[in-house]
């Protein structure tokens, strides 16, 4: 199950960023970006989804939110838009650790499921950290 959903993943990535069709303009670089995070956010969207189900590891969850992430900081042109990056993946990153939680209550994640939460929810609060504005 899992190599069908990498595979799937992977055909999206090649749908997504394929080659224009013939006749069409090339996509410029900004394009590209809005559309890496589509697939980013839907990915995440679905692997969310598979999760709940048992169908996707921990860290492949995980792995989706920080995709998300890397492609809203890779679009942000101003501090404000890293800063606001930054907080959205710690809002995520604290959901998914909640489910992940929840979860491991229920007996269905593991406690290196849960440590792998952890460290997501540490990592996202040290680049909030990194993205805040300097205090004088």
């Amino acid at each position: 199950m899992r190599n069908l959903i990498l595979g799937l993943m992977v055909f999206v990535a090649v749908a997504a960023f394929g080659l224009p069709a013939r006749g069409q303009a090339p996509q410029t670089l900004k394009q590209r970006q809005e559309e890496r995070l589509a697939a980013a956010k839907e990915a995440l969207a679905t692997s969310t989804e598979l999760y709940s189900d048992g169908k996707v590891a921990t860290e492949a969850l995980l792995a989706a939110a920080r995709r998300v992430y890397e492609s809203q900081l890779d679009l942000a042109q101003t501090d404000a838009q890293k800063l606001t990056a930054a907080q959205e993946y710690l809002k995520s990153c604290e959901e998914l650790a909640d489910t992940v939680r929840q979860r491991n209550q229920g007996g269905l994640a593991t406690e290196a499921d849960m440590a792998a939460a952890k460290y997501a929810v540490a990592e996202a609060q040290v680049l909030l950290a990194k993205a805040a504005p300097a205090k004088p």
